[in-house]
């Protein structure tokens, strides 16, 4: 069965990055909802449990590096409001692998 997986430097440098041109806007989304590099494995568990969870918006199968999925809506935050987020997910050696995560709506 595929296990749902997340780099640890999506978490620690590429969704928090607010020096980043093109990604302060993810991070100030994140980081102003409670998630921190201090618990990034919160973060993780957080955008796992989305996947799981959230509605599948967008299956793609003909993707040369694997499937493509993309899901939409509700995750858990530290802040509890759970905001609508879009997460992107590729399938890489039979599992799946978190691409981007962004605000959605």
């Amino acid at each position: 069965m595929p296990d749902w997986r997340v780099d640890t430097g999506k978490i620690l440098h590429y969704l928090p990055n607010d020096q980043s041109p093109s990604g302060v806007a993810k991070a100030k989304f994140f980081l102003s909802r409670g998630f921190n590099r201090e618990d990034w494995e919160g973060f993780r568990d957080a955008l796992i449990t989305h996947a799981r969870t959230a509605r599948l918006e967008e299956l793609d199968l003909t993707r040369p590096y694997g499937a493509k999925r993309i899901f939409v809506c509700s995750i858990v935050t530290p802040d509890e409001r759970s905001p609508c987020i879009r997460t992107v997910w590729q399938q890489r050696d039979g599992d799946h692998w978190l691409v981007t995560a962004y605000p959605f709506g």
